[in-house]
């Protein structure tokens, strides 16, 4: 009886230890230690768990996202990671994957529409909610990111820290929503994409909080008469199109919004950290207004570096 007992306790202890375990820890899985590919660690990791990306240039495109998972560079620094989609249809599929799923600290690049009009770089669909943050999604010939476009359920996707910048085909967004999907913005770089720094269509909403949207091809923020965009300190000014006009005709000079130029150190040579002097920074607000810094780079030159690749190229 004794014996009985002990087994028992010994099986109801082993139980416990694998149940805690199996709920309480996650993996993290390294590549190219664990794997060779990006997408080869995605398809063997489940909620939780995370892929660390070593410092490189990786040559994938199309990578499907695994929901509840974080796809990271090892420093968390954009620079680290070169996603190089080498022009194919681009950066990272994200279908269905919920609020827990994360990319952070990447760089997407070089990526093309395919014949449905994905988007180049990051595309959420069927209900999509992933955090993206701290990524360059730059030189693509397609929208940076988009929201809603296909797929049956409306998209909600989080965009933090993020320069979305340079993506410079005759109609690409740098950030394109719709399908009654809804974005959060903070704290970004949207500057020089080829059309609309945001277009918000089919009853598509927009909260955009401490971002620079400038000089894009076309309106800084557009929506058409279904959608709309609550912007809180940030900087739209010198879009082709317009700045302030249409969705946001009410809003310039309210919640601590600005039209004035940021002044980046080297827009020209795609160094988009600002100058001592830019109004972006915390302190320097050119009405006093009490907004912290505004965009995904503070004061500092020469911190970031963004390989140039002409549409000529992109195209053949």
């Amino acid at each position: 009886m004794v014996q009985q007992k002990t087994i028992c306790i010994i099986l109801t202890l082993f139980s416990i230890h694998v149940l805690f375990h199996s709920n309480s820890f996650s993996d993290t899985i390294r590549v190219p230690q664990d794997f060779i590919t990006i997408q080869g660690a995605l398809d063997n990791v489940t909620t939780g768990d995370t892929v660390l990306v070593a410092c490189g240039t990786y040559y994938e495109h199309n990578i499907l996202m695994t929901s509840g998972a974080c796809l990271r560079s090892e420093t968390g620094d954009p620079q680290c990671v070169i996603i190089d989609a080498q022009e194919q249809r681009g950066g990272i599929l994200c279908t269905g994957v919920d609020n827990t799923t994360r990319i952070e600290g990447v760089t997407i690049t070089h990526g093309v529409f395919d014949e449905r009009g994905k988007a180049a770089d990051i595309f959420c669909e069927d209900g999509a909610a992933p955090v993206i943050q701290r990524c360059n999604i730059v030189v693509n010939a397609g929208d940076g990111i988009g929201v809603g476009l296909t797929g049956t359920a409306p998209s909600s996707p989080t965009i933090r820290d993020c320069i979305i910048a340079y993506n410079s085909w005759i109609i690409a967004k740098g950030v394109a929503c719709g399908a009654y999907s809804d974005i959060t913005i903070i704290g970004c770089t949207i500057v020089r994409n080829g059309a609309e720094g945001i277009r918000l269509t089919s009853n598509s909403t927009a909260v955009i909080q401490n971002s620079i949207i400038v000089f894009n091809d076309d309106w800084g923020v557009s929506c058409d008469d279904s959608s709309e965009a609550l912007l809180m300190c940030c900087d739209v000014f010198g879009n082709t199109g317009g700045d302030w006009g249409g969705c946001l005709s009410d809003q310039p000079g309210l919640n601590g919004n600005i039209a004035v130029d940021p002044s980046f150190c080297d827009i020209d040579g795609y160094d988009l950290g600002l100058l001592p002097d830019s109004p972006c920074i915390e302190g320097n607000h050119p009405a006093g207004a009490a907004c912290s810094l505004i965009g995904a780079l503070s004061e500092g030159c020469g911190v970031i570096g963004i390989e140039s690749i002409s549409w000529g190229k992109i195209k053949e």
